[in-house]
């Protein structure tokens, strides 16, 4: 398979810039939640502390948690990306540990209204570039309208480990939504064997995918994977 070359690197992050961050103003209560699974964790409104992006409908984290001295987050919804009638979720994870590691990363957001049967179009995009580890996906929602919380498994992909590249995208068809409001979550699962770096890209809509959207969180992904490489040397 074909690397990308470092010279694409800044164009990469420009265009997924554009396609990610770019967003109208609107009120949110997105939640980005960092987990270690071994009692460190990080919780980021959007909008509030330790929220390092301005637009609403957007979070992000940069900063250590545990083995893991650098992680860099950003999860994205509506006003950003789709509306309450349109669900869209996109979560994009880089992460470099010192030792053998687990991180859970949930992207969460309540008060979606589009219920009855639907389709979930999905995308994800990974790397451990040979790093012995793993990495899954799961798509969930709650019909208390609670964001984080699941009562409502939608999506679950597994299956990735020990690979340097791997993407994954198709439709979950005829799932039964509850009735509005509920909350929508993405995470992100995380286990490295040993020190290393790993980048997750995913992303859903609801009903039809967001193109735009994937792109832009792929293109992030791939520049995250590439921006690992210098940290490394």
């Amino acid at each position: 398979m074909k690397r990308f070359g470092m010279w694409m690197l800044p164009a990469l992050v420009t265009l997924a810039a554009v396609l990610v961050f770019t967003t109208p103003p609107a009120n949110a209560t997105a939640v980005l939640f960092l987990d270690d699974r071994v009692g460190n964790t990080k919780t980021i409104t959007d909008g509030g502390v330790g929220d390092i992006l301005a637009s609403s409908g957007a979070v992000g984290y940069t900063g250590a948690l545990g083995s893991w001295i650098v992680t860099v987050t950003v999860g994205q919804t509506y006003p950003a990306l789709g509306t309450p009638g349109t669900p869209q979720l996109a979560l994009n994870v880089y992460g470099l540990a010192t030792d053998a590691a687990d991180l859970t990363v949930k992207f969460s957001e309540s008060g979606f209204t589009s219920y009855g049967l639907n389709n979930i179009n999905y995308y994800s995009a990974s790397t451990l570039e040979g790093v012995p580890g793993s990495i899954s996906f799961d798509i969930y929602g709650d019909s208390g309208n609670t964001p984080l919380i699941n009562t409502l498994g939608l999506v679950s992909i597994s299956g990735f480990s020990n690979d340097v590249l791997w993407s994954d995208s198709g439709t979950s068809s005829g799932l039964t939504f509850p009735g509005a409001p509920y909350s929508l979550t993405l995470a992100s699962n995380i286990s490295l064997d040993e020190a290393g770096s790993t980048s997750h890209s995913a992303g859903f809509a609801v009903p039809e995918p967001g193109t735009l959207i994937l792109l832009g969180c792929g293109l992030l992904g791939l520049a995250l994977a590439g921006e690992r490489k210098k940290l490394r040397q």
